[in-house]
């Protein structure tokens, strides 16, 4: 006579085996707000990529990231428009939270040109055309 109670036993066994490698992989947060340095604003959508996984998503409206990771080392990229990209290695051992301030790119703040700046390119400009005997009309 066939009993149930063989094949029961066999796979709770095998369960019971596979847990200590289920937890070895165990899933992992790193969650944080990303702001700038200069203005202390979020700023959304910022990229965050782990380079390792090659696991990544964007900042949010409220400048909120969250990514889920299988615990170890990790390396964290972290870009966005204007702002020089941030770089961190780190090892997830539990859920964790990571404030990420992002510096403002300095070639972005060059000056404006004013009336007299363009002035002064309009005549360079007459005086090119003429030295070429292009016609120019005002």
């Amino acid at each position: 006579m066939y009993t149930m109670k063989a094949p029961l036993r066999f796979h709770v066994l095998m369960i019971l085996c596979c847990i200590p490698f289920m937890c070895k992989a165990q899933i992992i947060s790193i969650s944080g707000i990303i702001s700038s340095e200069k203005t202390g604003k979020i700023i959304e959508n910022a990229n965050v990529f782990d380079c390792q996984s090659t696991i990544g998503t964007i900042s949010d409206k409220f400048g909120f990231y969250q990514l889920l990771l299988s615990s170890g080392k990790i390396d964290l990229l972290v870009t966005g428009e204007g702002y020089t990209d941030f770089r961190q290695k780190m090892e997830l051992k539990a859920d964790t939270t990571f404030n990420i301030v992002l510096k403002p790119l300095h070639h972005l703040k060059g000056r404006q040109k004013n009336n007299k700046d363009l002035q002064v390119s309009a005549k360079d400009e007459i005086q090119i055309e003429n030295r070429l005997g292009l016609k120019h009309t005002p």
